[in-house]
């Protein structure tokens, strides 16, 4: 049989002459004894995996609607005289009822397992319109979460946190999440949806993620080592960096493993989502990083820098433009308020932005390091400037000023 329908099938056609016969005028005197059959010939036809036949089939219903109904008589389609009630239709076709009714108790042929709980969708899609306590006796509790539901109502749950301004409220939201976190049952799309909530609750309540527990924090790691799909590495990488500004949760390993995943990422030949993320993340912990965390090792500092030349000069225009954002953090002045309206100044030419980028790095001589192959690719592009010559470059002899280095 021919499932594609791209070719008639012979039952498809015998379908078709069905209906031609059901159309034939002289014909329509004798249909009544047949109609009947010709109904269940239809209801068959319509669980036929051949779109075909299925379509035959609703051609062939269609001829026979007039004759098991009856003509419209008036051009008013609400008038009485255009109605057939019940008894009528009963009494007109009491074997065509029963069959009409053995096929709607019996099970669809095509009956997909669960399908059934398909119709606590509609009802669980309302939960946007749902008060807030709703959503914390769904979600807010010690009790392990139902996946289906935090799938569903991801949507809804996100727009109630990005338009909340309770910071108590938020912070048990935080508390909570971070508790499921710990399920050793979500799904990879429910461990994206919660990294993306307590994403979300860091960009709103300062003093959220001051306190992380240990097992959260390694699922964490785990998800930003890609262990749980693409989406949740994305959402753990940025939700990390959101946790940067809080330096007494970040250890040094911990740092080690987030700089090397960022590294990872920002290769030209990693995925564009990585790439993608790895933008994203530096924009938020560049700056924390390099002015809060004061014991950083030398080596997670050059792959952040060597990450952010990366995707600076990544062949993807989107990443590039994404990654000058990494330099307007790291150059604006801590507690200023980037606003982003429509006439707020547009970010820098990546090009721009690595230059700009290395002069950064340049007045704070003796803190960053760079290697000495993109110390002196920078030389090629634009020359050496004043400030260049007093920025520390990275060797395998060591560690030398500009003038050293020649």
């Amino acid at each position: 049989m021919d499932e594609s329908g791209t070719t008639d099938a012979p039952q498809a056609l015998a379908l078709h002459v069905l209906q031609s016969l059901v159309l034939h005028s002289p014909l329509s005197p004798f249909l009544r004894p047949h109609l009947t059959s010709l109904t269940s010939t239809c209801l068959h036809a319509f669980a036929s995996l051949s779109w075909a036949i299925r379509n035959a089939a609703l051609q062939l219903f269609g001829s026979l609607v007039s004759s098991l109904v009856g003509q419209k008589k008036v051009r008013d389609d609400t008038s009485a005289l255009n109605s057939l009630t019940t008894p009528e239709f009963v009494s007109r076709h009491p074997s065509l009822v029963q069959l009409l009714l053995s096929a709607l108790s019996g099970d669809s042929e095509c009956h997909t397992e669960g399908a059934a709980e398909c119709r606590s969708t509609l009802t669980l899609m309302k939960l946007s319109h749902w008060p807030r306590n709703t959503i914390e006796s769904l979600f807010l509790s010690e009790a392990p979460i139902r996946m289906d539901l935090l799938e569903i109502c991801s949507d809804a749950i996100l727009y109630e946190i990005k338009d909340c301004h309770c910071a108590s409220w938020l912070l048990k939201c935080e508390s909570c999440f971070w508790h499921h976190l710990e399920e050793s049952i979500l799904t990879p799309k429910a461990m994206a949806a919660i990294l993306q909530f307590l994403t979300v609750i860091m960009e709103k309540v300062e003093s959220a993620g001051s306190s992380i527990p240990t097992q959260g924090l390694a699922v964490l790691l785990s998800c930003m080592k890609g262990l749980q799909g693409s989406s949740a590495t994305y959402a753990a990488l940025v939700l990390l960096a959101h946790l940067m500004r809080h330096p007494a949760n970040i250890t040094e390993d911990i740092l080690a493993a987030f700089a090397g995943v960022l590294s990872q990422h920002s290769h030209p030949t990693s995925s564009e989502d990585h790439r993608l993320a790895a933008s994203v993340a530096l924009k938020v912990a560049i700056k924390p990083i390099f002015t809060c965390h004061h014991q950083v090792s030398l080596t997670v500092r050059k792959q952040l820098v060597m990450s952010t030349v990366a995707l600076l000069q990544d062949e993807d225009s989107l990443i590039r433009d994404t990654a000058t954002g990494i330099v307007v953090a790291l150059v604006t002045p801590s507690g200023a308020i980037q606003e982003h309206t429509p006439h707020s100044q547009p970010n820098p030419h990546p090009n721009l932005a690595l230059f700009e980028f290395f002069r950064q790095l340049a007045f704070e001589a003796g803190v960053y390091v760079v290697s000495c192959k993109v110390f002196k690719l920078l030389c090629e592009v634009f020359g050496v400037s004043p400030e260049l010559a007093y920025l520390l470059v990275w060797s395998e002899k060591g560690y030398g000023t500009v003038d050293e280095m020649g």
